[in-house]
């Protein structure tokens, strides 16, 4: 049951970039809400890590290749850390957009040349740490991957801006 539903998951992947669109509507799996949350690409990356593990279908590769090129393609802070979550619609500077469901379904340099939806470069302890975690998850099945570098140089942003006096973290820096 789980594999069948992950697999359904599957087609809430961006077939250009990667990284999971937030959900889907009217009961189906094709119709995603394109928005993309930090935390959702976390979760995700875990289960396709863990599908793969326990059944060594090659399948769930793809589904680990999408999530981390999309998370350190687009989530990653030069600096280290994560940012929140990405716009599913492309504001344009005339103030009017492209809805996602139109900007998505183009090729990578024809949404290039449009521009970059908005991503939330806000840096918050609770997303990063799932990211940290999937990426560690990740660094465990395949030690070549840059995951475990980024996955570090995350902690270590998160634990300079983030770490209190007392031992605890701040959501915000």
């Amino acid at each position: 049951r789980a594999t069948r539903s992950l697999n359904r998951e599957m087609q809430l992947l961006d077939p250009e970039w990667g990284g999971t669109y937030q959900y889907s509507v009217g009961n189906v799996w094709t119709k995603p809400h394109y928005e993309k949350l930090g935390a959702h690409q976390a979760g995700s990356l875990v289960s396709y890590v863990t599908a793969w593990q326990a059944t060594g279908d090659a399948t769930w590769r793809r589904g680990i290749d999408a999530q981390a090129s999309y998370i350190l393609d687009f989530l990653q802070d030069p600096n280290g850390g994560f940012y929140t979550s990405q716009d599913a619609d492309l504001r344009l500077a005339d103030h009017s957009s492209v809805v996602g469901k139109i900007y998505y379904a183009k090729p990578d340099a024809e949404r290039r040349a449009l521009g970059i939806p908005r991503i939330d470069q806000a840096i918050y302890a609770d997303i990063n740490g799932a990211l940290i975690h999937a990426l560690c998850k990740l660094a465990a099945i395949d030690p070549d991957s840059p995951a475990l570098a980024a996955a570090q140089r995350g902690a270590e942003r998160i634990v300079r801006e983030h770490a209190s006096p007392s031992g605890g973290l701040s959501h915000a820096a």
